[in-house]
Protein backbone atom coordinates (compact mmCIF):
# COMPACT_ATOMS: atom_id res chain seq x y z
CA UNK A 1 0.00 0.00 0.00
CA UNK A 2 2.84 2.42 0.90
CA UNK A 3 4.49 1.78 -2.47
CA UNK A 4 1.27 2.78 -4.18
CA UNK A 5 0.91 5.99 -2.13
CA UNK A 6 4.39 7.27 -3.01
CA UNK A 7 3.69 7.62 -6.76
CA UNK A 8 0.26 9.09 -5.96
CA UNK A 9 1.96 11.73 -3.80
CA UNK A 10 4.39 12.49 -6.65
CA UNK A 11 1.56 12.77 -9.16
CA UNK A 12 -0.35 15.16 -6.90
CA UNK A 13 2.68 17.38 -6.53
CA UNK A 14 3.19 17.42 -10.30
CA UNK A 15 -0.45 18.39 -10.78
CA UNK A 16 0.04 21.26 -8.37
CA UNK A 17 2.89 22.63 -10.47
CA UNK A 18 0.44 22.89 -13.37
CA UNK A 19 -1.60 25.45 -11.43
CA UNK A 20 1.24 27.92 -10.99
CA UNK A 21 0.38 30.23 -13.93
CA UNK A 22 -0.34 33.75 -12.73
CA UNK A 23 -1.51 36.71 -14.84
CA UNK A 24 0.72 39.78 -14.52
CA UNK A 25 0.06 43.20 -16.04
CA UNK A 26 2.96 45.09 -17.67
CA UNK A 27 3.61 48.31 -19.51
CA UNK A 28 5.99 49.52 -22.20
CA UNK A 29 6.39 52.73 -20.23
CA UNK A 30 9.45 53.70 -18.22
CA UNK A 31 7.72 56.00 -15.73
CA UNK A 32 7.23 55.63 -11.97
CA UNK A 33 4.63 52.91 -12.52
CA UNK A 34 7.38 50.82 -14.12
CA UNK A 35 9.42 51.18 -10.96
CA UNK A 36 6.49 50.08 -8.83
CA UNK A 37 6.22 47.13 -11.21
CA UNK A 38 9.56 45.76 -10.03
CA UNK A 39 8.23 45.45 -6.49
CA UNK A 40 4.98 43.91 -7.76
CA UNK A 41 6.95 41.51 -9.92
CA UNK A 42 9.03 40.52 -6.90
CA UNK A 43 5.94 39.54 -4.92
CA UNK A 44 4.48 37.78 -7.96
CA UNK A 45 7.66 35.70 -8.38
CA UNK A 46 7.73 34.93 -4.66
CA UNK A 47 4.11 33.83 -4.90
CA UNK A 48 4.89 31.55 -7.82
CA UNK A 49 7.58 29.96 -5.67
CA UNK A 50 5.26 29.35 -2.75
CA UNK A 51 5.55 25.72 -3.80
CA UNK A 52 9.05 25.66 -2.28
CA UNK A 53 7.70 26.49 1.18
CA UNK A 54 5.05 23.80 0.90
CA UNK A 55 7.61 21.31 -0.32
CA UNK A 56 9.58 22.04 2.83
CA UNK A 57 6.46 20.93 4.63
CA UNK A 58 6.35 17.82 2.48
CA UNK A 59 10.03 17.21 3.15
CA UNK A 60 9.25 17.12 6.86
CA UNK A 61 7.46 13.81 6.20
CA UNK A 62 10.85 12.20 6.65
CA UNK A 63 12.47 14.77 8.93
CA UNK A 64 9.77 14.71 11.61
CA UNK A 65 7.12 12.23 12.66
CA UNK A 66 5.14 12.80 9.46
CA UNK A 67 5.09 9.30 8.08
CA UNK A 68 1.44 9.42 9.05
CA UNK A 69 -0.47 9.11 5.76
CA UNK A 70 -3.34 11.19 7.15
CA UNK A 71 -1.00 14.12 7.82
CA UNK A 72 0.54 13.71 4.36
CA UNK A 73 -2.92 13.93 2.85
CA UNK A 74 -3.79 17.06 4.82
CA UNK A 75 -0.68 18.88 3.62
CA UNK A 76 -1.34 17.88 0.01
CA UNK A 77 -4.98 18.95 0.33
CA UNK A 78 -3.94 22.35 1.69
CA UNK A 79 -1.50 22.78 -1.19
CA UNK A 80 -4.12 21.92 -3.79
CA UNK A 81 -6.71 24.17 -2.17
CA UNK A 82 -4.26 27.07 -2.04
CA UNK A 83 -2.57 26.90 -5.44
CA UNK A 84 -5.08 24.81 -7.37
CA UNK A 85 -8.40 26.23 -6.23
CA UNK A 86 -7.33 29.62 -4.89
CA UNK A 87 -9.11 28.62 -1.69
CA UNK A 88 -7.04 30.01 1.18
CA UNK A 89 -9.70 29.27 3.78
CA UNK A 90 -9.67 25.52 3.23
CA UNK A 91 -5.89 25.51 2.87
CA UNK A 92 -5.64 27.12 6.33
CA UNK A 93 -8.18 24.66 7.79
CA UNK A 94 -6.12 21.68 6.62
CA UNK A 95 -2.80 23.12 7.79
CA UNK A 96 -4.24 23.87 11.23
CA UNK A 97 -5.35 20.24 11.41
CA UNK A 98 -1.73 19.29 10.79
CA UNK A 99 -0.61 21.55 13.64
CA UNK A 100 -3.07 19.84 15.97
CA UNK A 101 -1.15 16.62 15.25
CA UNK A 102 2.32 18.19 14.93
CA UNK A 103 2.30 21.49 16.90
CA UNK A 104 6.08 21.86 16.59
CA UNK A 105 6.18 21.54 12.81
CA UNK A 106 8.07 24.70 11.87
CA UNK A 107 7.35 24.22 8.16
CA UNK A 108 3.59 24.32 8.65
CA UNK A 109 3.84 27.46 10.80
CA UNK A 110 5.86 29.01 7.98
CA UNK A 111 3.29 27.96 5.36
CA UNK A 112 0.42 29.38 7.38
CA UNK A 113 2.38 32.60 7.76
CA UNK A 114 2.81 32.79 4.01
CA UNK A 115 -0.90 32.29 3.32
CA UNK A 116 -1.91 34.95 5.84
CA UNK A 117 0.71 37.25 4.30
CA UNK A 118 -0.91 36.74 0.89
CA UNK A 119 -4.24 37.62 2.51
CA UNK A 120 -2.59 40.82 3.80
CA UNK A 121 -3.23 39.76 7.39
CA UNK A 122 0.29 40.63 8.42
CA UNK A 123 -0.14 40.45 12.19
CA UNK A 124 -1.34 36.84 12.07
CA UNK A 125 1.27 36.10 9.42
CA UNK A 126 4.09 37.35 11.64
CA UNK A 127 2.79 35.39 14.62
CA UNK A 128 3.19 32.15 12.66
CA UNK A 129 6.61 33.19 11.38
CA UNK A 130 7.73 34.06 14.92
CA UNK A 131 6.66 30.62 16.13
CA UNK A 132 8.58 28.97 13.28
CA UNK A 133 11.67 30.99 14.21
CA UNK A 134 11.27 30.14 17.91
CA UNK A 135 11.17 26.45 16.94
CA UNK A 136 14.30 26.91 14.82
CA UNK A 137 16.22 30.20 15.22
CA UNK A 138 18.18 29.36 12.05
CA UNK A 139 15.11 28.77 9.87
CA UNK A 140 16.15 31.03 7.00
CA UNK A 141 12.88 30.86 5.09
CA UNK A 142 10.83 31.97 8.08
CA UNK A 143 13.27 34.76 8.95
CA UNK A 144 13.16 36.06 5.39
CA UNK A 145 9.36 35.79 5.24
CA UNK A 146 9.02 37.59 8.57
CA UNK A 147 11.12 40.44 7.21
CA UNK A 148 8.90 40.68 4.12
CA UNK A 149 5.80 41.05 6.30
CA UNK A 150 7.65 43.86 8.11
CA UNK A 151 8.50 45.42 4.75
CA UNK A 152 4.88 45.33 3.57
CA UNK A 153 3.91 47.22 6.72
CA UNK A 154 6.60 49.80 5.91
CA UNK A 155 8.66 48.81 8.96
CA UNK A 156 11.73 48.99 6.78
CA UNK A 157 14.54 49.18 9.34
CA UNK A 158 13.32 46.04 11.14
CA UNK A 159 12.83 44.27 7.82
CA UNK A 160 16.46 44.96 6.93
CA UNK A 161 17.64 43.78 10.36
CA UNK A 162 15.97 40.40 9.91
CA UNK A 163 17.22 40.04 6.35
CA UNK A 164 20.73 40.76 7.57
CA UNK A 165 20.21 38.25 10.38
CA UNK A 166 19.46 35.55 7.81
CA UNK A 167 22.59 36.51 5.87
CA UNK A 168 24.66 36.36 9.06
CA UNK A 169 23.52 32.75 9.35
CA UNK A 170 24.15 32.02 5.67
CA UNK A 171 25.84 34.69 3.50
CA UNK A 172 24.82 32.72 0.40
CA UNK A 173 21.10 32.79 1.15
CA UNK A 174 20.43 34.80 -1.98
CA UNK A 175 16.68 35.17 -1.48
CA UNK A 176 17.46 37.56 1.37
CA UNK A 177 20.07 39.45 -0.66
CA UNK A 178 17.57 39.75 -3.51
CA UNK A 179 14.89 41.05 -1.14
CA UNK A 180 17.30 43.66 0.22
CA UNK A 181 18.05 44.72 -3.35
CA UNK A 182 14.36 45.17 -4.18
CA UNK A 183 13.83 47.20 -0.99
CA UNK A 184 16.76 49.48 -1.86
CA UNK A 185 15.38 49.94 -5.37
CA UNK A 186 11.93 50.74 -4.03
CA UNK A 187 13.44 53.60 -2.03
CA UNK A 188 15.45 54.95 -5.00
CA UNK A 189 18.79 53.55 -3.86
CA UNK A 190 19.47 52.26 -7.37
CA UNK A 191 23.25 51.97 -6.98
CA UNK A 192 22.89 49.97 -3.75
CA UNK A 193 20.32 47.72 -5.41
CA UNK A 194 22.68 47.07 -8.34
CA UNK A 195 25.50 46.33 -5.92
CA UNK A 196 23.41 43.71 -4.12
CA UNK A 197 22.20 42.04 -7.33
CA UNK A 198 25.74 42.01 -8.76
CA UNK A 199 27.05 40.62 -5.48
CA UNK A 200 24.86 37.57 -6.10
CA UNK A 201 25.78 37.31 -9.78
CA UNK A 202 29.49 37.31 -9.01
CA UNK A 203 28.90 34.01 -7.21
CA UNK A 204 26.14 32.64 -9.46
CA UNK A 205 25.94 34.44 -12.85
CA UNK A 206 22.68 32.66 -13.69
CA UNK A 207 20.79 33.23 -10.45
CA UNK A 208 17.30 33.84 -11.80
CA UNK A 209 15.92 36.37 -9.31
CA UNK A 210 19.03 38.60 -9.36
CA UNK A 211 19.12 38.63 -13.16
CA UNK A 212 15.40 39.32 -13.38
CA UNK A 213 15.37 42.28 -11.00
CA UNK A 214 18.62 43.72 -12.27
CA UNK A 215 17.07 43.47 -15.74
CA UNK A 216 13.97 45.28 -14.47
CA UNK A 217 16.18 48.00 -13.01
CA UNK A 218 18.08 48.43 -16.30
CA UNK A 219 14.80 48.44 -18.24
CA UNK A 220 13.43 51.19 -16.00
CA UNK A 221 16.62 53.18 -16.58
CA UNK A 222 16.31 52.57 -20.35
CA UNK A 223 19.57 50.60 -20.56
CA UNK A 224 17.98 48.12 -22.92
CA UNK A 225 21.16 46.26 -23.96
CA UNK A 226 22.07 45.61 -20.34
CA UNK A 227 18.53 44.58 -19.48
CA UNK A 228 18.50 42.19 -22.42
CA UNK A 229 21.65 40.43 -21.19
CA UNK A 230 19.99 39.78 -17.83
CA UNK A 231 16.70 38.54 -19.28
CA UNK A 232 18.45 36.22 -21.74
CA UNK A 233 20.13 34.48 -18.80
CA UNK A 234 16.75 34.12 -17.09
CA UNK A 235 15.24 32.67 -20.28
CA UNK A 236 17.79 29.85 -20.32
CA UNK A 237 16.24 28.37 -17.19
CA UNK A 238 12.82 29.98 -16.67
CA UNK A 239 11.27 28.84 -19.95
CA UNK A 240 7.67 28.53 -18.74
CA UNK A 241 7.37 32.03 -17.29
CA UNK A 242 5.49 34.44 -19.56
CA UNK A 243 6.98 37.41 -17.69
CA UNK A 244 10.42 36.48 -19.04
CA UNK A 245 9.25 36.67 -22.64
CA UNK A 246 7.33 39.89 -22.03
CA UNK A 247 10.51 41.50 -20.68
CA UNK A 248 12.55 40.22 -23.62
CA UNK A 249 9.90 41.49 -26.02
CA UNK A 250 9.98 44.95 -24.46
CA UNK A 251 13.78 45.12 -24.74
CA UNK A 252 13.78 44.01 -28.35
CA UNK A 253 11.00 46.47 -29.14
CA UNK A 254 12.92 49.43 -27.71
CA UNK A 255 16.02 48.26 -29.60
CA UNK A 256 13.89 48.26 -32.79
CA UNK A 257 14.43 44.52 -33.24
CA UNK A 258 10.77 44.07 -34.06
CA UNK A 259 10.85 40.50 -35.31
CA UNK A 260 12.42 39.29 -32.08
CA UNK A 261 9.95 41.41 -30.11
CA UNK A 262 7.04 39.76 -31.95
CA UNK A 263 8.49 36.29 -31.37
CA UNK A 264 8.86 36.83 -27.63
CA UNK A 265 5.44 38.39 -27.17
CA UNK A 266 4.05 35.38 -29.03
CA UNK A 267 5.85 33.02 -26.63
CA UNK A 268 4.28 34.86 -23.69
CA UNK A 269 0.83 34.52 -25.27
CA UNK A 270 1.44 30.83 -25.97
CA UNK A 271 1.91 30.37 -22.22
CA UNK A 272 -0.98 32.63 -21.23
CA UNK A 273 -3.35 33.72 -24.04
CA UNK A 274 -5.32 36.01 -21.70
CA UNK A 275 -2.74 38.77 -21.37
CA UNK A 276 -4.64 41.61 -23.01
CA UNK A 277 -1.82 44.14 -22.72
CA UNK A 278 0.62 41.70 -24.30
CA UNK A 279 -1.78 41.25 -27.21
CA UNK A 280 -1.53 45.01 -27.68
CA UNK A 281 2.28 44.84 -27.45
CA UNK A 282 2.29 42.02 -29.99
CA UNK A 283 0.08 43.97 -32.42
CA UNK A 284 2.20 47.12 -32.08
CA UNK A 285 5.45 45.24 -32.61
CA UNK A 286 4.02 43.36 -35.57
CA UNK A 287 2.77 46.61 -37.09
CA UNK A 288 6.19 48.23 -36.68
CA UNK A 289 7.83 45.15 -38.16
CA UNK A 290 5.64 45.31 -41.26
CA UNK A 291 6.21 49.06 -41.58
CA UNK A 292 9.96 48.59 -41.23
CA UNK A 293 9.97 45.85 -43.88
CA UNK A 294 8.27 48.13 -46.38
CA UNK A 295 10.73 50.99 -45.95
Amino acid sequence: MFKILKPIKTILLIIVFMFLAVVASVSFGNNESSKIKLEENYFWQMSKNTISFFLLGADSFSKLELDNKFVTGLILKSLIYYKGKNDSENAIVNLIKVLELEPKNKYIHNNLGFIYHELKNYEVSMNYYRTAIELDPNFLGAIKNYSISKWKQKIIDEAKIYLQKSLDIDPYYFLSTTTLGVIEYEFDNDDKAKQLFNQILEVDPYYTFANRYLGDLFLYQEYYDEALKCYLKVAEYDIFNEETYISLGKCYYHLKMYELAVNNFQKALDINPNLDEVITFYDNARSDLLTNNYK
